[in-house]
């Protein structure tokens, strides 16, 4: 009597009677919400609204009615001598009670009589991840029946749902225009063929337009594990399984192995990943890095020309940057400055002479993995300074390889994971520079300018007051002609330790007292110290 697309709307819209339809003052918006989202035309739209409307329909108000009623017509048709029934009111009391049985069995109560409580019943089954739940509540939070209008909200219920092949979740995200539209025109269109039902592919695809074959890959996948691995049911959404099944950074095989296996920890391993990395676009701001050294403008700028090449870190020639100075401070200076160039990004710090064997061994635990943020622009410092151990410099410069990066193996669990989408940025002291020569784009960073090493003691001074509190810290006008003669990090531990050693106190710090702290914090060293002299340690 019915088809199949009437006969899906309806099941949907009884089960949204079942939950909160006695509190929907206007049944007839109800009902033309999930007529439109099911494509229904105007002229059975009518038919069915007056169907619905019916005695037979509204008597029918729980799961134990509508057995009592089955009981009964079967008693009738025994005896042939029941009243005659409409053929299709007849289906539609099926069809509505099948809506009753699920709603009890989702554990909404037909007879509560508060309005508040019903919505908590809604939201609770669809926190327990009832697909037909998810759908209803996505419609109701979209159109605003009864709930409340909650886009968003409706959208991420709604979503769930399709990203799980239902059809009333791929029909709604369809009609409300979500992401993703040309993903879920292919797994809707082999869903209706696989279920014989070509003549609604064709009116979904006059509707919504043909579908791009490459589109639809992934819903064949979840369709095999409905088919063959019994923890994965088809009522039932799992965001688990969802990640895995539709991640950008896992291969199909590998998906396919982990997801049809039987064995459940392995699959809890891999759900455990960061499985969602993906190319999101990032605001980069380069003045950040101009800010790092302002003065030197011809540096700065090739400098900003090489980090804006970030998008190209999927590509297999791409070669890192790499900044390489002997100076501690300056090297500090540039990473504050990228990790300011990349507003909202998920900046990660890596000291690779500190790594541990655990550190780089191929499992979860790896360094490299657990320290992405999914759904999140990620990028690495990588610190190349001091002693570091080759075995762990090597693995480092792998990692540095597109190509290695893009199929990160890992032993535990067995997969290989896709990391190419991590920006690093790497900075290394003299030593280390010839050995990262091979994988990196190299920069060195050139001495500071006479005008640079007058300015950058004040600069380090006011840095340091801010960091400690240190309001009633002054320093001398001569001191910064004095600090000029010494390197960048000299100046930082020399400023350093007289803005901490008198932060509570009112203090000015002198040419004398630089030349103290300069015989605490520096090294051993002939330096010359200004004006005429040389001063001896």
């Amino acid at each position: 009597m019915f088809e199949y697309l009437t006969e899906t709307m309806l099941h949907t819209y009884f089960l949204a009677e079942a939950a909160v339809g006695r509190f929907c003052e206007d049944k007839r918006t109800l009902f033309e919400a999930f007529a439109r989202i099911f494509l229904l035309d105007g002229a059975e739209r009518k038919r069915l609204r007056e169907l619905v409307q019916s005695e037979e329909l509204a008597a029918l108000t729980s799961e134990q009615r509508y057995m009592q009623y089955r009981r009964l017509k079967q008693y009738h048709d025994l005896r042939q001598d029941g009243p005659e029934e409409d053929p299709a009111v007849g289906q539609l009391i099926d069809i509505k009670g099948s809506a009753l049985a699920l709603a009890e069995k989702c554990r909404l109560p037909l007879s509560v009589t508060v309005q508040t409580v019903a919505c908590e019943n809604l939201r609770t089954a669809a926190d327990r991840c009832w697909v037909h739940i998810l759908v209803v509540r996505g419609i109701l939070l979209r159109e605003g029946i009864v709930l409340g209008k909650d886009e968003t909200g409706g959208a991420q219920d709604i979503r769930k749902a399709a990203d799980w092949n239902s059809v009333g979740g791929l029909f709604a995200a369809l009609y409300y225009g979500l992401e993703n539209g040309g993903r879920y025109r292919a797994a809707l269109e082999d869903r209706l063929f696989r279920d014989g039902r070509s003549d609604v592919a064709k009116l979904v695809e006059n509707v919504y337009g043909k579908a791009e074959r490459e589109e639809g890959k992934d819903h064949f996948l979840l369709e095999k594990a409905f088919a063959q691995n019994s923890t994965v049911r088809r009522e039932l959404y799992s965001k688990a399984y969802t990640r895995l099944i539709y991640s950008e950074a896992v291969d199909d095989k590998d998906k396919e192995a982990v997801v049809l296996s039987p064995n459940k920890e392995l699959f809890m391993e891999a759900s455990a990943l960061p499985l969602k990395l993906s190319y999101l676009p990032a605001t980069f701001c380069g003045e950040q890095l101009r800010s790092a050294r302002p003065l030197a403008a011809e540096e700065t700028a090739g400098l900003i020309a090489r980090a804006e090449n970030y998008d190209l870190r999927g590509i297999d020639g791409y070669r890192p940057l790499c900044l390489s100075s002997d100076s501690e401070y300056m090297t500090e200076r540039y990473a504050s400055a990228f990790r300011r160039a990349f507003p909202g990004a998920n900046v990660c710090r890596i000291e690779v002479a500190d790594l541990a064997n655990y550190d780089l061994e191929p499992t979860k635990h790896n360094v490299f993995v657990r320290e992405c943020a999914e759904d999140r622009f990620n990028v690495y410092l990588l610190f190349f300074r001091g002693e570091i151990r080759e075995a762990a410099l090597e693995t480092v410069k792998n990692f540095l390889r597109t190509a290695k990066r893009r199929r990160f193996h890992l032993v535990h669990p067995g997969i290989s994971i896709d990391l190419s989408p991590i920006l690093p940025v790497c900075f290394c002291d003299g030593e280390a520079e010839a050995r990262l020569e091979d994988v990196c784009d190299v920069v060195r960073v050139s001495p500071l300018t006479q005008e640079e090493r007058l300015r950058l003691p004040v600069e380090i001074f006011c840095e340091k007051i801010g960091a400690y509190g240190a309001e009633n810290v002054a320093m001398a006008p001569a001191v910064p002609e004095k600090l000029a003669d010494y390197t960048p990090d000299e100046m930082e531990k020399i400023l350093d330790a007289a803005v901490r050693e008198h932060r509570k106190t009112v203090f000015e710090l002198t040419e004398e007292l630089v030349r103290s702290y300069y015989r605490l914090v520096c090294d051993k060293r002939q330096t010359n110290y200004g004006f005429g002299g040389n001063f001896h340690e």
